[in-house]
This record gives C-alpha cells, structure tokens and sequence, in this order.
C-alpha cells in the first residue's frame, strides 16, 4: 500500500491531474520509482493522492505522452526506460556505447572460464578445434537497469591477458586495444532469441518472450579474429540502428 502523499496546497491553482503529475515526476526523478518499475496501481495513487481514479489516469497518461511512463495492457503501469542505441556504421563496444549516451555502464559477472575451442566457434575464430578459448559472460546494466546479457569467446593465444583480466566492469574492447588488439571490423547477423529460463530472470522479462539478438566476430587491425561475440538484448530498451547504401 503507498504512503500518504497528499498534494501541496500551495499548487491549487493547478489542475489536479497536473498536480498529480508534477508530483509523481518529483518521485521518478528522486528515485523512489525507478526506471523499469512498476507504479501503484490507480486505485492506490487515487488514496494515495486524495483524487479520483480520472485524474490519476489523466496524469498517467499525460506522463505517457512524455515519455516518462509506459502503460502494459494488464499489467499497469511503469516508468519508462530510456532507450538505448548505437550510432549506424560505427564499431563501439558496450562501454563506449554507454558513455556516448551519457549512461553509467556496469556488468555483473555470470561466468569467466577457459575451455578447448568447440567446432563451429574455432571456424568462426579461425583456430584449431579444441584450441584455448577464453569465455566470459556477463549481464549489462546502464544506470543499474539491465539491458543485455552477453558471452564472448576470445582465442587464448591472441589475447593471453584475458584469462586472468577483471572484466566486471571494464571495457573489453578498451582492454584488446591497450593489448595491441585493436577492434576494428564487427562481423555479425541478427535474428530473435527466444529467452530461456537464466537469461529471463537476469533480464526481468517472461521465460520464452523474444529478445534482439547480435551474433558475430569482430576482427583486429590486421583482419584477425579477435573475439566470438553474443548478446541479447531487453526488447524494450535497446533499438539498432542501421545505414544501407546503394
């Protein structure tokens, strides 16, 4: 149940309903309602408020208007997140990515292993089958809300320093080039990944919905295949974006 948060009466020259919206932006952007979460039901902010359900709606879909909340059929109502893109034709890692949108990127670590190179992922990696690979995975977060899972495959013999390296918050990409491994073409298909049980859980959404997935290689300064790459994204908060020239 919420709290008491009956309106200021200084703003009574306001229309309730804008009243109610100008108090539940104060809650967004303090925090209190965080991106990806979802508000008190309409029954709730109508007690919470002292107003009716109409002008409770009629703020929620002000806010609606402005982007800040989303509305689910059946499910209520959540502040919206933040959209996350990257510029067309251009090769940036998550990190960098992140900081050129002016988000604060995080990973929390799922795995980190070395293992011999399976068979279709040494064809991909232009290695021998069974050859040291380096595999880490991890979920993506921007300002603490999770927005991809991802798992790379490096050869260890072209990038030694990864078998042991911190990658929980570190750029990888930053990491191969201060190694001499400079990114520098991304070679990668899309289609849609259906979310099995761990990666639904980690992203918040319900098992089996379809999520963007981006499956590739990127290749170093001199051609060299440099990384596996594979990460899905949260369907709601990441758009790719591409340029196509005849």
């Amino acid at each position: 149940m919420t709290n008491d948060r009956r309106l200021d009466g200084r703003a009574a020259a306001q229309p309730r309903y804008e009243q109610v919206k100008s108090a539940l932006i104060v809650l967004i952007e303090s925090g209190t309602y965080r991106p990806g979460s979802r508000l008190p039901s309409e029954r709730n902010l109508s007690a919470s408020f002292s107003v009716s359900r109409l002008t409770v709606r009629r703020a929620l879909s002000s806010l609606v208007d402005e982007g800040l909340v989303a509305r689910t059929d059946g499910r209520g109502w959540f502040v919206a997140t933040r959209h996350v893109s990257e510029p067309p034709n251009r090769l940036l890692g998550f990190t960098a990515m992140a900081h050129l949108r002016g988000f604060r990127p995080s990973s929390r670590p799922i795995s980190h292993t070395t293992r011999p190179a399976r068979m279709d992922e040494a064809n991909v990696l232009e290695v021998a089958p069974g050859a040291s690979v380096v595999v880490v995975a991890r979920l993506r977060l921007l300002d603490d809300v999770p927005i991809a899972v991802d798992r790379v495959v490096i050869p260890a013999a072209r990038a030694p320093w990864a078998v042991t390296a911190d990658l929980k918050d570190a750029s990888l990409h930053a990491m191969m080039e201060s190694n001499g491994n400079i990114p520098s073409q991304s070679q990668f298909e899309v289609s849609v990944y259906e979310a099995d049980d761990e990666v639904a859980s980690l992203l918040g959404v319900e098992p089996r919905r379809g999520l963007l997935l981006l499956k590739g290689r990127t290749l170093d300064q001199h051609g060299i295949p440099i990384e596996l790459g594979w990460i899905v994204y949260h369907p709601e908060r990441y758009t790719l974006h591409a340029v196509f020239d005849r």
